[in-house]
């Protein structure tokens, strides 16, 4: 599903990726693992549009994505969730995500009767997903009062609006409580199961290594080792850059 051949890019002579390459296939959990610097996080915004590649291609779905906006990615299936989710505060948790469905449904009352149409839709679509999220019993509540889990919970339903094909995920284990971390799991397996495509950039180990089906992992803008996160994790280079440790 997503193809990243060969990626540079620099800043100030600098090489925060280097040739780097790896693959996404639908229905899989691929994720991206490496120490602070090692630029991963620069492949990941190469990959969703934040930035552009000095050479290499990007693929997605076999089309060519290179010097792509982000926008247009997303048009094309491929969305992503951020590392520190901004819901609007003082919009409901339903509202957060009716904005984020695909005919703006907050400004359907000014709107003839087809549009309107499509924000019931937006609406039923909305409820279904907090239901799924465990964010039903919220739904009316402003943003502000989500916990920093439910806020990313609530992040990954905007995306989910847009009906995705493959969801990059911004460390999405960070900052939250292990019983919502529990639920976050649960439900990227779920989405895997349903045929789309997750990658994610993330350090808590424990969770690559319980949800991930391959992983790469990145020292000094290069994929140094690839394969089941066991494998990788157990990969002597990756030992000795990432976890710190000579094996």
């Amino acid at each position: 599903m997503l193809e990243v051949h060969d990626a540079v890019i620099r800043f100030g002579g600098v090489a925060a990726v280097d040739g780097a390459s790896l693959t996404a296939p639908p229905g899989s959990i691929t994720g991206l693992i490496g120490p602070n610097g090692a630029g991963k996080t620069t492949l990941f915004n190469l990959v969703a549009g934040a930035l552009r590649p000095l050479a290499g291609e990007i693929r997605f779905e076999g089309r060519s994505l290179t010097g792509m906006p982000a926008a247009s990615r997303l048009a094309f299936g491929l969305a992503r969730t951020f590392q520190i989710p901004r819901p609007f505060p003082e919009l409901s948790v339903l509202e957060n995500l009716m904005v984020a469905g695909p005919h703006g449904g907050l400004l359907a009352a000014l709107a003839p009767a087809r549009t309107r149409a499509r924000e019931l839709a937006a609406r039923v679509r909305a409820e279904e997903i907090l239901a799924r999220l465990d964010l039903a019993a919220l739904m009316g509540e402003p943003a502000r009062v989500l916990s920093g889990g439910q806020r990313k919970l609530l992040e990954l339903g905007r995306v989910l609006m847009a009906r995705p094909r493959m969801i990059l995920l911004d460390e999405p284990a960070a900052g939250v409580s292990p019983v919502l971390l529990e639920t976050i799991g649960r439900i990227l397996a779920q989405l895997r199961d349903e045929g789309i495509g997750l990658l994610m950039v993330e350090h808590n180990m424990a969770f690559v290594t319980g949800l991930c089906d391959r992983v790469y992992a990145m020292e000094s803008g290069r994929v140094i080792a690839e394969g089941s996160p066991r494998a990788v994790l157990a990969d002597t280079r990756v030992a000795e850059s990432y976890l710190g440790a000579a094996v």
